[in-house]
């Protein structure tokens, strides 16, 4: 399954202790059993928001790092020149032009609104953690992967 996983799900993920929260569940799941995708555009976000300086209080930077590392290299990185002006938010405007770029199945977000408040684009759904677990929780439901990847943050 192909999906775009939104900057405010991976600092959730950094911020939760709880390894039972349904953002860590769903990331796991993502990272470990379908195939998730980025543009640089959306590393740069990711980079520039988790290296802010109001997020130092509840993670650190190496942790910071050690995110960015595994979510470079477990997901496909792509170019693309697609826009899209369906949210009041540039750059969750990259998030909807990605997701048409890559042929993701989902995009994955905690934005309700900008992000979960359109609940389709061109065919791709837009669902929160929880909802993504509903339906996808395990390997066997999607059949796409024989073996989980193996990842040093995401199990």
């Amino acid at each position: 399954m192909r999906l775009i996983i939104d900057t405010n799900l991976h600092l959730s993920y950094l911020i939760s202790s709880d390894e039972n929260s349904t953002v860590r569940q769903a990331l796991k799941n993502v990272y470990r059993f379908h195939k998730p995708f980025q543009s640089h555009k959306t590393l740069s976000e990711l980079e520039e928001t988790l290296f802010h300086q109001k997020f130092a209080r509840y993670f650190s930077k190496a942790s910071a790092k050690e995110l960015i590392t595994e979510v470079r290299n477990t997901s496909t990185i792509i170019q693309h020149n697609l826009s899209a002006s369906i949210s009041n938010d540039p750059d969750d405007n990259e998030l909807f032009a990605l997701a048409e770029a890559a042929q993701a199945d989902y995009i994955l977000s905690g934005d309700k609104k900008h992000v979960l408040s359109i609940p389709e684009y061109k065919g791709i759904r837009t669902v929160n953690a929880a909802e993504f677990l509903k339906t996808h929780k395990s390997l066997e439901h999607d059949g796409k992967l024989a073996m989980p990847r193996k990842t040093n943050i995401f199990g």
